[in-house]
């Protein structure tokens, strides 16, 4: 367990928060590997880290009011599942407010940098697939 992979994952979610997002890119490995797949998104590959970011739709929306974090968990293979409730995204265009049901993301790293980025569409899916367990 690693708990400078989990602090790494906290650095981000509190630069997504102050909608920092260029600083975040410090973070991941310049071949980044982003899976959206299992949520319905077609946007898995390898890709340079911006292309990837707007590939997933993250640039057109704006995190609302809240997001939360339940748990992090690091599993000794060096990935980090984050359990996300809570969150409220507008769209950047439009300025609709959507309420986004619980949802976990998968950050694999590798010489403390993420490698592999994975959303999954519950967090049982994630921990189970981390070996971990809720």
């Amino acid at each position: 367990m690693s708990q400078e992979n989990v602090e790494i994952v906290r650095t981000l979610f509190d630069l997504f928060a102050r909608r920092d997002h260029e600083a975040a890119f410090d973070y991941y490995d310049a071949d980044i590997e982003w899976d959206a797949s299992r949520a319905g998104v077609d946007a898995a590959g390898n890709y340079p880290a911006t292309t990837a970011y707007a590939r997933i739709g993250v640039a057109g929306c704006r995190h609302g009011r809240t997001s939360k974090q339940r748990r992090l968990s690091s599993s000794m293979g060096g990935t980090v599942v984050a359990l996300i409730h809570q969150q409220r995204l507008r769209g950047r265009g439009s300025g609709i407010e959507v309420d986004v049901p619980p949802y976990a993301l998968a950050f694999v790293f590798r010489d403390g940098k993420v490698v592999r980025w994975v959303l999954y569409p519950t967090h049982t899916e994630a921990l189970e697939a981390a070996g971990l367990t809720e």
